[in-house]
């Protein structure tokens, strides 16, 4: 599976970049942990 990935970068730049991607937008997407405070301080 390695070798796949050293014979072909750039299906292995794809993936990363894909993964990068999905990562911000679930970021994005979660609650803060800030947002939930009800009473003011």
């Amino acid at each position: 599976m390695a070798d796949f990935f050293i014979r072909r970068p750039i299906v292995a730049m794809v993936i990363a970049i894909l993964t990068v991607i999905v990562g911000l937008i679930t970021l994005s997407g979660s609650p803060s942990p800030n947002t939930h405070r009800s009473a003011p301080r």
